[in-house]
């Protein structure tokens, strides 16, 4: 369909890399590089947001944030995205400082139509592929003043065979740089490839020279660029020790915080994390528990009150009597129910700042104030005689309605029915207890119709696939290119 409407509206683009993969490019499995016509760019960028796409957008540090590319990402099932790496101009330079423009779309020689699928998208000739190839590597190959040759490696190397796979003897590709004309010769054979030694110094050198680069531009490109990569590891490693992995390289122009809600036996904890991997393979995404039975804090639960009991004894149907509880369990539980407090709001701050960075946070669960002692919501009241307690639990509520401030981009209550709770983790709620939650659910949907309400009951892979359905149409949404 985009290569279609693409046709229809005359839009002047080329696949200019990696030519030979167009099909897994657009099943979403690897990138499709193209160039767009400068003029066409503005309607191409519409077509692509009209079919749902969004843009990503690079870490400030990382070696592709230029201002002549643009990523932009197409939903292709589930966790499959048809990621466009699209420019209106070929930037070189080193890796981490990329500043000259070299190609473009006006520069190339005529496209071909190659036919995939029965869709006909225009790529470059496998000459035309090893040549821009070269310049893009120019600045990247040590071409030093001993030797007339440079052996070529690993993508370049590939594409310089392809280019004229039964040639194996000397080639000359031409540039105009300016009005410098330079001829660069490649040999192959005996499976290696070389450059001309010479030819690849002219080439930077004409590149420096027609952006008006001055004397001390060898240099400084190099000292930029090795500030800039040592810069973006470190960021990486603040990230990985942050967060426990290193960031991925795209964000969103608006990022999101999905709340996944519902009672025990659901799947919030399996989902949330399930859909953090599926979204982390294009996009910064983080899941962020706010429960009360995992995290750091759980370091503290032998300390301040008893551990629960064994799972044998929670396979009972009927609630026990309720027993008097003395004042070192009283206080043991205030304290206790505080640490999870302050937990919940340090976990809810963190996932509204990472949406704020353009990052996508999948709280699995997120507190509630209309309720207490039940969905993550505040604990209920101690006995009156412990006034202390009281004042402890008065602080917490405090606590919860601070955080009744912030609301989560989008909220998904995932529902199932007690058999399935029940058969998924025996005994750990009751029957009554889980229709009663089962009922607040409902009357948190009626204070706000914004919540959507996604049936936990069906097989793993379904459920995701409705999830995800929901959570990519809101970034959709979100994140609409005007």
């Amino acid at each position: 369909l985009l290569v279609t409407r693409l046709a229809d509206a005359g839009i002047r683009y080329v696949v200019y890399k990696n030519t030979a993969s167009i099909s897994l490019g657009l099943a979403g499995i690897t990138d499709l590089d193209l160039l767009v016509a400068s003029a066409d760019l503005p309607q191409f960028c519409r077509i692509v947001a009209d079919l749902g796409g969004v843009r990503g957008y690079p870490s400030p540090l990382y070696d592709n944030a230029i201002a002549t590319r643009q990523d932009w990402y197409i939903n292709a099932g589930v966790g499959q995205f048809v990621h466009l790496d699209v420019a209106n101009g070929i930037t070189i330079g080193r890796k981490f400082c990329k500043r000259y423009d070299a190609i473009g779309f006006d520069d190339l020689s005529p496209a071909v139509l190659n036919e995939v699928g029965g869709i006909r998208v225009p790529i470059v000739t496998p000459t035309e592929e090893a040549r821009i190839a070269i310049l893009r590597y120019a600045f990247r190959l040590s071409a030093s003043g001993f030797g007339n040759w440079i052996e070529a490696s690993g993508e370049l190397a590939r594409l310089l065979h392809l280019s004229a796979p039964n040639d194996t003897g000397t080639r000359r590709y031409s540039y105009r740089l300016g009005s410098r004309e330079i001829d660069c010769e490649v040999r192959t054979g005996d499976n290696k490839a070389e450059i001309n030694n010479g030819a690849i110094r002219n080439l930077r050198r004409a590149v420096r020279a027609r952006t008006g680069a001055g004397a001390l531009a060898a240099p400084l490109d190099a000292l930029a660029h090795h500030v800039r990569r040592i810069a973006f590891g470190l960021a990486r490693r603040i990230t990985a020790a942050k967060t426990g992995r290193a960031a991925a390289k795209r964000r969103l122009q608006t990022g999101i915080v999905v709340a996944l809600i519902g009672p025990d036996g659901v799947g919030k904890s399996t989902q949330s994390a399930t859909l953090a991997a599926l979204f982390q393979r294009k996009f910064r995404c983080t899941s962020v528990y706010l429960g009360s039975n995992d995290g750091s804090w759980m370091k503290f639960r032998g300390i301040l009150g008893p551990k629960r009991p064994p799972k044998t004894a929670a396979k009972r149907t009927h609630r026990r009597p309720t027993k008097e509880r003395g004042s070192l369990h009283t206080y043991g539980s205030v304290l206790w129910r505080l640490i999870i407090a302050v937990q919940r709001y340090m976990a809810s701050r963190k996932a509204l700042r990472l949406a704020q960075s353009g990052a996508i946070a999948i709280a699995d669960r997120w507190p509630q104030t209309l309720a207490h002692g039940m969905l993550d919501g505040p604990s209920s009241a101690p006995a009156t005689r412990y006034w202390l307690a009281g004042s402890i639990w008065r602080i917490e509520n405090r606590i919860y309605q601070a955080m009744s401030k912030y609301r989560p981009s989008l909220t998904i209550h995932i529902d199932c029915t007690f058999a399935t709770s029940h058969a998924r983790k025996p005994g750990d709620i009751l029957q009554e207890d889980f229709e009663r939650r089962i009922e607040l659910m409902r009357e948190m949907r009626q204070r706000d119709p914004q919540i959507r309400v996604v049936d936990g009951s069906g097989e793993l892979n379904e459920v995701t696939g409705e999830l995800y359905a929901l959570i990519w149409s809101h970034i959709e949404q979100s994140n609409l290119v005007a």
